[in-house]
């Protein structure tokens, strides 16, 4: 019970650290925009730096790593891709975005669709589930 909570308690520090570290990256290429040259380069550097510490982190814990944030690591060179600046952001006919590393050329394509209507099978379970508490608040029962 006790290795458990403390393994919980592992993951959670990690994935904690892992969002901090895409926070720091983002605050690298933001200053790297500000600057010209070579402190440019370190800035960028330093934030592909940060990406790939934060997956080294989500590899040795076995942490995933959140959709919204893997998105923007390229695969292939784990660069902290920026759109506009190291990487390339389109949108192909209503099926799916893709997104090209402009240091390595590697692709990813995420799909993305109009949200759907809930199923009207959805909606009978839900308000069945709602009539059961009513009830057990009735009796009060557990």
């Amino acid at each position: 019970m006790v290795a458990k909570r403390e393994r919980r308690r592992r993951k959670d520090i990690a994935f904690q650290r892992i969002e901090r570290l895409f926070e720091l990256a983002e605050e690298a290429a933001k200053e790297a925009r500000m600057r010209e040259g070579r402190e440019r380069e370190e800035m960028e550097r330093r934030s592909d730096r940060y990406v790939l510490l934060a997956r080294k982190i989500s590899m040795r814990h076995r942490v995933r790593i959140p959709r919204h944030l893997k998105m923007w690591i390229c695969k292939r060179c784990n660069a902290f891709l920026i759109p506009g600046r190291n990487a390339r952001v389109r949108l192909r006919r209503g099926e799916y975005i893709t997104i090209t590393c402009l240091r390595c050329g590697a692709e990813k394509r995420r799909p993305y669709k109009a949200p759907r209507p809930p199923s009207p099978r959805r909606q009978q379970s839900t308000e069945r589930a709602g009539k059961a508490e009513k009830r057990r608040k009735e009796f009060n029962v557990l």
